[in-house]
């Protein structure tokens, strides 16, 4: 069945849980030259191109804010990949995070919050 965002279901569970496969699935282009990235990767958006990259806390191109997990593992060392990334409620213990502090990944978990993604309870787990 086909979520609001046009996207089957079925076939994208690898970070989601929740009860009835109440995930909803976001089709976007990472960046090339993100070599190889993990599912559950949180991802920001560059602005001016519009793709995404691994969050950078640091960075002021937009990749800065957190809005995006990858639900696949994916290789964009070379080319520009398509992917889809988990909307929904995901598991903190799942998140992958770049180079970055805990105020940093706490943070990026208001961030994911403000875009549609929620975390659940097992946030404790990784920010100790």
């Amino acid at each position: 069945m086909a979520g609001i965002l046009g996207i089957t279901t079925t076939d994208y569970n690898v970070v989601a849980i929740g009860a009835g496969n109440t995930n909803e699935y976001l089709k976007l282009t990472v960046a090339s030259g993100q070599n190889v990235l993990t599912k559950g990767t949180v991802l920001g958006k560059v602005t001016a191109s519009n793709k995404f990259i691994e969050w950078l806390p640091g960075a002021v191109d937009g990749s800065e804010v957190a809005c995006a997990i990858l639900n696949e593992d994916i290789d964009a060392t070379s080319a520009d990949v398509k992917t889809v990334a988990i909307i929904g409620k995901v598991k903190a213990s799942l998140l992958v995070f770049g180079t970055s502090t805990n105020a940093q990944k706490a943070v990026a978990l208001t961030q994911l919050q403000n875009n549609g993604v929620f975390i659940d309870v097992d946030i404790l787990d990784f920010l100790i």
